[in-house]
């Protein structure tokens, strides 16, 4: 090994960080539109099927974002021309958008229980 850090491994260890917190995204809104929809039958089946399918986009898109990263890198690896199009924030907006709406509605859903609502 010739340096402190494995020069190969990154793209692969942050692929699999984005899958885990799709994972863990797509869990937690499930869990929540099961909750939200328990009252009403169709809605205890639609939400979380949006969850789900929510959940699966996000995954896709992170998998884009990585696949275009790892173009970049390997461009300037090799001192090949670089693509034009760079990822943007666009993807960690809408998971920073997710969970605050995830922690809303668990605040809501807490609040409402204790309150007797």
């Amino acid at each position: 090994m010739k340096g402190r850090w494995d020069r190969g491994l990154q793209i692969e260890r942050t692929h699999l960080a984005w899958r885990r917190t799709a994972l863990a995204l797509t869990a937690g809104m499930v869990l929540t539109g099961r909750y939200l929809g328990a009252g009403h039958p169709a809605l205890g089946v639609v939400l979380p099927v949006l969850a789900l399918a929510l959940g699966l986009v996000l995954l896709w898109r992170a998998t884009v974002r990585i696949h275009r990263a790892e173009v970049i890198i390997q461009a300037l690896t090799v001192a090949a021309p670089t693509p034009a199009t760079v990822p943007s924030g666009a993807l960690l907006a809408i998971i920073t958008g997710l969970s605050l709406l995830a922690v809303g509605t668990g605040a809501a859903y807490v609040i409402a229980a204790a309150s007797g609502g």
